[in-house]
């Protein structure tokens, strides 16, 4: 969703010239696909290496390549390929790094960039983007803020929201004890685990639920897309995913132990109009200051202009 994001906001930058913007499929995936299931979208998807053999010779490109791919994508073109794009169209890599647990080693983009010296990198969390960073990995970087929302997010009141709880599908040790944990103090809560739904049918879900819990990254869309839509969000805190870093929150848990004792005494005590929209602000404004598609737009035009946050 987020490379969908991307590309609409490419799209609207580059709207008034002659430059193009597509969404390819990674080699060997979406073999006699012309679009992405899932979602709602009305974008075609081209094959990688058609498209690149279709590019006339006076045109010059540049490649976003996630960055669990990237090596895959590479070693598919080749690199008699790749000095060819390079030589004629001036192929350019960025890589998108939205992940920074499965990010490139040090030692993989230095073999990237004796193809490609300018190689850069934009990251979807500040965090990752730090002057250690920049040294470690020994390539440009720039901020761009995850979002890959259809809307902006709009609040929703404590009224207007079910007594549900949305689960993230992520599997781990503790996920049955901290839900039964839940179920055994509130057994009229719906618990809703998210699996099998397209995305229009999980964002219905996300709007109406008074709850979100995730047992992925911690700070992930199963915890911020609730908040920004109004509602309360619980995690076990990560920090290599946290948004909200060093602050303290009453839903943010520095253990599995720490949740599964407290977590079901926290929605009681939440569970009325004036404590929940206190606590979903607290959570909400510092979210807002970092998260939003104008932010991610600013941060994209930002990266074509070539002001990068750490060049």
């Amino acid at each position: 969703m987020q490379i969908y994001s991307l590309q609409r906001i490419t799209q609207e930058y580059f709207r008034n010239s002659r430059t193009g913007t597509l969404i390819c499929w990674i080699p060997g995936e979406g073999i006699n696909l012309s679009k992405h299931g899932g979602f709602k979208n009305d974008i075609t998807v081209f094959p990688l290496t058609l498209v690149l053999k279709s590019i006339p010779a006076n045109c010059r490109i540049l490649l976003h390549l996630p960055e669990f791919a990237t090596v895959r994508i590479l070693n598919n073109l080749g690199r008699k390929r790749l000095f060819k794009l390079r030589d004629i169209h001036g192929l350019r890599l960025n890589i998108l790094n939205q992940n920074t647990e499965v990010m490139l080693a040090p030692e993989e983009l230095s073999d990237i960039k004796t193809l490609f010296p300018d190689l850069t990198c934009t990251v979807g969390n500040a965090v990752w983007a730090s002057d250690t960073e920049r040294e470690r990995l020994g390539i440009p970087l720039h901020v761009v803020p995850t979002w890959y929302y259809p809307d902006d997010a709009p609040w929703q009141p404590y009224e207007s929201k079910s007594d549900l709880m949305i689960v993230s599908p992520d599997r781990h040790p503790a996920r049955e004890m901290v839900l039964e944990a839940i179920h055994a103090a509130l057994p009229g809560l719906e618990i809703r685990v998210i699996q099998g739904l397209e995305y229009e049918q999980y964002l219905d879900l996300e709007k109406r639920a008074k709850w979100s819990l995730t047992f992925g990254e911690g700070l992930d869309g199963y915890f911020y897309g609730p908040v920004l839509r109004g509602g309360i969000a619980f995690a076990v805190r990560n920090g290599t995913f946290d948004l909200l870093q060093k602050k303290s929150f009453k839903t943010l848990y520095d253990s599995y132990d720490d949740m599964i004792n407290h977590i079901a005494n926290d929605i009681s005590i939440l569970d009325n109009k004036i404590s929940y929209e206190s606590y979903n602000s607290e959570l909400r404004t510092p979210l807002l200051a970092v998260l939003g598609p104008d932010r991610t737009s600013r941060a994209m035009t930002a990266y074509y202009k070539g002001n990068l946050t750490q060049p």
